[in-house]
């Protein structure tokens, strides 16, 4: 809480500056994803709530970048990552609403596709952001097999 906290009132550069860095660290440990260890399991679910704690207060470009980064994680080998990637993209729903409209048939082909790896520790956080998505649907029968 502390961190979104300082998010929101830190200066806008300091906050792109620091988002960029947690962006390159995650992205530098799911490079290692061949290697299924703990401790690399752990750093990307830090860096993953450190993200979603940075969320709320980061511009649209980044938001952006984020998601691009998140989805992979949707069919990662470990649950806590999984559980961390549903979660701020249900969180996603609520701050950045724009992007994720625009991106609606794009997580629902990702969130389709990798239900086949979806671990028991993230499916709680996996239906809160289907009904997250289901709100966001256009009403018609094209996105049936998203919900």
């Amino acid at each position: 809480e502390a961190i979104g906290e300082y998010a929101t009132v830190t200066d806008k550069s300091h906050l792109g500056t620091f988002f960029q860095n947690v962006m390159k660290k995650l992205l530098g440990a799911a490079s290692q994803d061949e290697m299924v260890d703990s401790e690399v399991e752990e750093t990307k679910a830090l860096l993953l709530d450190l993200a979603l704690a940075l969320m709320p207060a980061i511009d649209a470009a980044s938001a952006d970048f984020l998601y691009k980064a998140v989805v992979p994680f949707l069919a990662d080998a470990s649950g806590i990552v999984q559980k961390r990637a549903y979660k701020l993209l249900q969180q996603m729903a609520k701050h950045h609403l724009e992007l994720l409209q625009g991106r609606i048939s794009d997580l629902q082909e990702q969130m389709v596709s990798s239900l086949s790896e979806l671990s028991p520790a993230a499916a709680k956080w996996r239906l809160r952001c289907v009904s997250s998505m289901c709100e966001l649907l256009p009403l018609d029968s094209s996105y049936l097999t998203f919900v």
